[in-house]
C-alpha cells in the first residue's frame, strides 16, 4: 500500500471542488500506478496508468477525515486485454539474469517465460536463470517448470510485483549457494495476506506447480510468510507437506 496525504480543501467547499482537489492530489504523485479525472457533480474517476488486466490487481481506497464529507465508490470497470511479453523475452538474446521477477501471470506469458528460461539452460546458450512470478486469485497454473517459482498472492492488496520481488529477495541468497537447497521455513517479510492454506490446499497447489507457504497471523493479517517448498513444481506426483 502506498499512502498519499489528503489534499487541503477549504471549509464550505462544494462536491465539485473537493473532487477536483482529490484529482489534483492524485495526479501530482508521478510515482502512483493510477491517475484521476474529474467528472460532473462531484464525481471523479480513478484508473490505472497502464490499461489492461494488469491494473485489476491495484487496490484504491479513498477516505475522508472531514466532518460531513464522505467518498463513495461507483461501478468498477475491469481491464480485459493482457500484455504479451513473448516478443520482449526474445530480445534478451544473451543478456544474463540470474533471477527474473515478473507479475505477468497470464497463461501465455508464463508459457513464454518458461520457454525462454528452459532454452537458457541448453548447450548453445548456457546462461541459466530462475524466475519468480506472482499468481493472483485462485489460479491453477498448468505450466510446471523447475526454473519458475509461482507465488500465490491470493487477493492481497499488495501488488503482484511486490510479492514476487520479496520472495525472490528472500530466496535468492539461499538458492545462489545451492539451487536445490531446502527452503522449508525460509522467512519472507513485509507481506500481508488474509489467505491461509491448510495441508490439503498446499498439496493441491504443489501438484499444480505453485509454491506454498504458511503465515504467522498478527491482528488477522500475515506479516511473515514461511515457505513450504519452492521446488514443489519439480514433483509431478502428489506429495505431503508437514505443517
Amino acid at each position: 500500500m502506498l499512502p498519499v496525504d489528503a489534499p487541503a480543501v477549504a471549509p464550505g467547499s462544494g462536491a465539485g471542488e473537493i473532487a477536483a482537489a482529490i484529482v489534483a492530489r492524485i495526479n501530482a504523485e508521478m510515482w502512483l500506478l493510477v491517475e484521476a479525472e474529474a467528472g460532473l457533480g462531484g464525481a471523479f474517476f480513478v484508473r490505472a496508468t497502464v490499461l489492461g488486466s494488469w491494473g485489476n490487481a491495484i487496490t484504491v481506497s479513498i477516505e475522508s477525515e472531514a466532518l460531513g464529507v464522505s467518498v463513495g465508490s461507483g461501478a468498477e470497470s475491469r481491464g480485459a486485454q493482457a500484455a504479451n511479453i513473448e516478443a520482449a523475452l526474445k530480445k534478451l538474446v544473451h543478456v544474463r539474469y540470474n533471477y527474473i521477477v515478473s507479475d505477468f501471470s497470464e497463461q501465455a506469458n508464463i508459457v513464454a517465460l518458461a520457454g525462454e528460461i528452459t532454452d537458457r539452460f541448453t548447450a548453445l546458450r548456457q546462461i541459466g536463470g530462475r524466475a519468480f512470478v506472482a499468481v493472483t486469485g485462485d489460479k491453477e497454473a498448468t505450466v510446471n517448470n523447475p526454473h519458475i517459482c509461482l507465488v500465490p498472492r491470493g487477493e492481497s492488496p499488495q501488488l503482484p510485483g511486490e510479492w514476487a520481488a520479496r520472495w525472490c529477495a528472500a530466496a535468492c541468497r539461499v538458492l545462489a549457494d545451492d539451487p536445490a537447497a531446502n527452503t522449508n521455513g525460509l522467512g519472507v517479510l513485509g507481506l500481508s495476506s488474509e489467505t491461509s492454506y491448510d495441508l490439503e490446499s498446499r498439496q493441491a497447489l504443489l501438484t499444480a506447480g505453485i509454491t506454498t507457504y504458511r503465515t504467522d497471523a498478527m491482528g488477522g493479517r500475515a506479516r511473515r510468510a514461511a515457505c513450504d517448498d519452492l521446488h514443489g513444481k519439480r514433483r509431478r506426483r502428489p506429495r505431503h507437506e508437514l505443517p
